[in-house]
């Protein structure tokens, strides 16, 4: 059994990594709020005594609602990111992995010591690992644009 991975995995990780970043994003987010909308005093919520065809569709919303709003929060932050990287230092990416990958590894290695402070998932720390190797692929493809 090989103890050090193979060049070819870290590859298939790094390309796997482009499709699955946003919907594990998006999944955590809606894993981790309560299943509601809500803006200012405005809220939205699935009524439990609702049946049928408006029951679902409010499920539908919320879902398509909140999938948006991470869709479009996580799309700022990565191209907050990206201007980091282009226009203040080029070590940014780099650093924001590292962070990334050590809170991954320890979320998953020590997932008691992280939670007695955060009330995280769990698939977050997973989550954490995709978008360190999600940013690792984009620097290769920035680095390779320009």
């Amino acid at each position: 059994m090989d103890v050090v991975p193979k060049i070819s995995d870290i590859k298939n990780l790094k390309d796997l990594s482009t499709v699955l970043v946003l919907p594990l994003l998006c999944a955590c987010y809606i894993y981790q709020t309560e299943y509601i909308l809500s803006l200012d005093s405005f809220s939205f919520s699935v009524d439990p005594d609702s049946s049928g065809f408006w029951y679902y569709f409010q499920i539908v919303v919320i879902f398509v609602g909140k999938t948006v709003w991470a869709a479009f929060f996580s799309f700022a932050l990565y191209m907050a990111v990206i201007y980091a990287y282009i226009y203040i230092h080029q070590s940014t990416i780099h650093l924001i992995v590292l962070i990334l990958l050590t809170f991954g590894f320890v979320g998953v290695f020590a997932t008691d010591r992280i939670n007695a402070y955060l009330s995280l998932a769990p698939l977050w720390y997973y989550t954490s690992f995709v978008v360190a190797f999600f940013l690792l692929s984009m620097v290769e493809q920035i680095e390779s644009d320009t």
